[in-house]
């Protein structure tokens, strides 16, 4: 349970501060902080995530693709990307050797 906390407090620091993601509500009845944190509750508990907090050195191109999987479910929950963000688009700029998920 300690772990899962830590990891959980770990990933949200990662989401909030690698990328400068912001959003505007489109059609979502939740603030951006509650579905932030279902997305990331959600990422926690998904193969990736159970496999990244395992082991986070051995899979430290799974940071990239949680930021992809955190942006596609903020977009099913009725939020849309900003311009003011900083970062590439989603599918843009993959660092090297990083293959996407299918």
């Amino acid at each position: 349970m300690k772990l899962s906390i830590v990891f959980l407090a770990g990933l949200l620091l990662v989401f909030a501060g690698c990328s400068g993601l912001q959003f505007e509500n489109v059609s979502s009845s939740n603030t951006v902080q509650q579905d932030h944190y279902d997305c990331t509750t959600q990422w926690d508990r998904s193969g990736m995530g159970i496999v990244y907090a395992a082991d986070p050195v051995g899979h430290i191109s799974y940071i990239y693709q949680a930021r992809q999987d955190l942006i596609a479910c903020m977009e099913r929950k009725g939020w849309k990307r900003t311009q003011g963000e900083t970062g590439p688009p989603p599918g843009e700029g993959m660092p090297p050797g990083v293959m996407r998920k299918k």
